[in-house]
């Protein structure tokens, strides 16, 4: 079984000048990959790397050889969203459209 875990995320408050920061603020861990749940997950998820505006839309995308929607087991690469901050997240998607017809590494 091959799924990665999304490190807790951690906000920090207003940066003022010469002020210290606000208290860190944890949400949990929230369990990406490629089959949207650990069990039956079949394929390598990895290379994982996060994205956000500042607001609260975070945007997960990692590399995975699973064969989700007919994607094959070549890697493709996938994509998640979340706009709470993290504590949902849609369902993984794939990020190249020719990923359904090609047999070659995105």
């Amino acid at each position: 079984m091959s799924s990665f875990i999304l490190a807790a995320m951690v906000g920090l408050g207003a940066v003022d000048v010469g002020k210290a920061f606000a208290q860190p603020m944890f949400s949990p861990p929230s369990l990406l990959n490629a089959g949207g749940m650990a069990v039956g997950d079949t394929g390598d998820d990895t290379d994982p790397s996060l994205a956000t505006d500042g607001a609260g839309v975070w945007v997960a995308v990692w590399s995975s050889v699973e064969d989700l929607d007919g994607s094959g087991t070549d890697a493709d690469i996938f994509v998640a969203r979340s706009t709470d901050n993290g504590a949902t997240w849609d369902m993984p998607d794939l990020l190249n459209s020719f990923a359904l017809g090609d047999t070659g590494e995105d």
